[in-house]
């Protein structure tokens, strides 16, 4: 096992590359790096707007089963750790491996299912359904594009007017948009200058519950996945709940890789 605390904390190999960890690593300061038998611990603490570590930390789990499972359990039973985060991802099987006790040690309760987080860098073939997708303007058709996910996706944060969003609608033939989905910026692999692009993240994805079981879904997707890697992106990811086994398939059908299955927890 290897350890290297301090606000100086770097990622080791593989995880350094890893793209779920890159796209997020802006918002966070590595506090604590722990590695064993490829799995890995990671405890960060918040970066908020001002660019100063916060006090809000977070603890990711990634990696194979047994040795996940035996870093969280050693770090649930250390002094001073319950209550210490106010978020944890844990790769899902590794969670199941721990007793009840040692979760409760850590303060934190999962919430809802596990989930799957998918990562693309390969353009989706082209489908027939795509022939009505077209891009929108989320300033411009803000409202058009809510009142659709209010319909076709209810449960969504997605919002079109947050920083950097880009969205794109599947036209019925009457003009009314029959879904519709989202994409926000991620960081990337880093090292450009403001403006260029690092990665995209699908979210929103919704069809109104009468235009269903037409492939929209799976065509929204693909239109915006093949638009942001043509546009420099260095992958398109999503995240999807890990019960929903339609979605998945379609997603796989499109070249999306399942990367990690986790589980979150949040402080009650």
């Amino acid at each position: 096992m290897t350890a290297a605390p301090g606000a100086s904390t770097t990622l080791p190999a593989p995880w350094a590359d890893d793209p779920f960890l890159l796209d997020d690593r802006p918002l966070w300061s590595p506090e604590q790096v722990l590695t064993r038998d490829g799995a890995l611990l990671l405890v960060q603490r918040a970066v908020p707007a001002g660019g100063r570590p916060g006090t809000r930390t977070s603890l990711v789990v990634l990696g194979p089963a047994a040795p996940a499972a035996e870093l969280l359990r050693a770090h649930a039973r250390a002094a001073g750790t319950r209550a210490a985060h106010t978020v944890a991802w844990v790769d899902t099987a590794a969670l199941g491996l721990l007793q009840a006790a040692d979760v409760t040690r850590l303060g934190l309760r999962p919430a809802r299912t596990g989930w799957e987080w998918m990562v693309t860098e390969h353009a989706p073939p082209a489908l027939a359904g795509e022939v009505g997708v077209r891009e929108l303007d989320p300033a411009g058709d803000a409202d058009t594009i809510r009142a659709c996910l209010a319909a076709a996706n209810p449960t969504t944060d997605a919002d079109p007017t947050g920083p950097g969003e880009r969205w794109w609608g599947s036209v019925a033939p009457d003009g009314t948009l029959a879904g519709v989905i989202g994409s926000a910026p991620r960081a990337g692999r880093g090292g450009r200058r403001p403006g260029e692009p690092g990665s995209a993240h699908l979210h929103g994805l919704g069809v109104r519950p009468g235009d269903r079981g037409q492939g929209l879904g799976a065509a929204l997707t693909a239109a915006a996945t093949r638009t942001l890697l043509a546009d420099g992106a260095d992958w398109v990811s999503l995240g999807m709940w890990d019960d929903n086994d339609a979605a998945r398939r379609i997603y796989h059908r499109l070249g999306l890789r399942t990367l990690h299955r986790m589980t979150t927890l949040r402080r009650p």
